[in-house]
């Protein structure tokens, strides 16, 4: 069978999307609350059904694992136990921070102590540095998406010598001899002599390839193809800047939020220290 009906796409379509959905969502848990305890309890309920423990210290672990990760994954804070994360919260409460704003503090925060950890904050050269990581990839990413973007030429590589070439939907042209394109009316008056083969730069036998490819009947459409497959690397390239940029942004990000408790704390005056 070499065809399948519309409604087969659209419930085939429907499953993958909600497959997707259903890891993402478990991989977002994840990073909330940088433990599976969740996953395996949905994963041990499908099996054994909605038979519970009867072991008390079994159902004072689990209760305690899973206050614990919803109190992370609704606050953000990595508590390592129910007892610090209550902690935690009565300090937030008593010196007016929100629980978001500790969280966003990630590594800068002692939850133990129950303070900014000052000698960790990063100077000013590095602070500089981070802008750098951020600004950097993230421009050169937006260069490139403007450039697959706009660009109206299809770069190739040959597998013989490596060397690259863009090519139009009417002509080619090497790096190397921008002036020098090999066109779509060459091609068409073939066979070309020496001389013109060597005026573009290119060897016969890539000539006789380039030829092959301008001269099809479908060229228009296979170079667009290529030129989608050029944007969709554009696109890729520019998410890998990002993903790039994102941890020295992360940096940014927490030690600035750190310095804003910081200085909230320090504003409160030395008679009035901050509540432990």
């Amino acid at each position: 069978m070499e065809f399948i009906s519309g409604a087969g796409q659209f419930i085939g379509a429907l499953a993958s999307l909600a497959a997707f959905v259903l890891a993402a969502c478990f991989l977002y848990a994840y990073f909330r609350t940088g433990s599976l305890h969740i996953l395996f309890l949905w994963m041990w309920r499908r099996v054994s059904g909605k038979r519970e423990p009867k072991d008390a210290d079994v159902i004072e672990l689990l209760d305690e694992r899973y206050d614990r990760d919803t109190f992370r994954f609704f606050s953000g804070v990595r508590a390592e136990s129910l007892s610090q994360a209550k902690k935690v919260k009565a300090w937030a409460n008593a010196n007016n921070i929100p629980l978001s704003k500790i969280a966003r503090c990630g590594r800068y925060f002692d939850l133990t102590a129950l303070r900014i950890r000052e000698d960790k904050l990063p100077s000013c050269p590095r602070r500089i540095s981070a802008w750098a990581g951020v600004i950097v990839p993230f421009l050169a990413g937006v260069v490139i998406l403007f450039w697959s973007a706009v660009i109206q030429t299809v770069y190739f590589s040959f597998t013989a010598d490596g060397n690259w070439f863009g090519m139009t939907k009417e002509s080619a042209v090497r790096w190397e001899e921008p002036n020098a394109p090999l066109t779509l009316a060459m091609c068409q008056s073939r066979p070309l002599s020496a001389a013109q083969v060597a005026a573009t730069g290119f060897k016969p036998s890539q000539v006789e390839d380039i030829c092959h490819y301008l001269t099809a009947s479908d060229v228009g459409q296979q170079w667009k193809r290529d030129l989608n497959e050029q944007q969709m690397a554009g696109i890729i390239l520019f998410l890998l800047c990002v993903v790039i940029a994102f941890p020295a942004l992360l940096y940014l990000v927490q030690q600035g939020h750190a310095r804003e408790i910081l200085e909230d704390q320090r504003n409160r005056g030395a008679g009035d220290p901050p509540v432990r």
